[in-house]
């Protein structure tokens, strides 16, 4: 489990923060996820809102993405993306279904428990992990 999460501090520590981030007390860690609408929150998490939402994925081909959801400084959805030792930071996007996440030549989509990343040409299909 930690081994999983490593990338998303190595991530969250690398990225730029919006301006009104807050550290998220403990119990925010432990918030329910939507992957389906993760820029969407309970009232029970209003902190992890400020934070964002990290989710982990497995890809079919055993590749792990590390995706943190969140607003930018100017308050627009992104996700950051980790990926082995590359960052993408990427603006969301209109999607026809689900999600989607693209800076035009790199993609993060996602629809209900089926992520897809693009990048290079190169798809891979992603679920969350267990």
């Amino acid at each position: 489990m930690i081994r999983r999460l490593l990338p998303l501090a190595i991530l969250a520590a690398c990225t730029p923060a919006p301006k009104a981030v807050e550290a998220p007390p403990a119990a925010a860690a432990a918030a329910p996820v939507s992957v389906a609408n993760p820029h969407a929150t309970d009232s029970a998490a209003p902190a992890a809102a400020s934070m964002g939402v990290a989710v982990a994925f497995t890809c079919a081909d055993s590749t792990l993405v590390y995706a943190l959801f969140r607003n930018d400084a100017a308050g627009k959805p992104e996700v950051a993306i980790a990926l082995d030792a590359v960052r993408y930071h990427l603006p969301q996007v209109a999607a026809a279904s689900g999600t989607s996440y693209s800076d035009g030549k790199t993609t993060f989509m996602h629809n209900g428990d089926q992520a897809e990343f693009t990048r290079a040409g190169k798809k891979l299909v992603c679920h969350p992990a267990k």
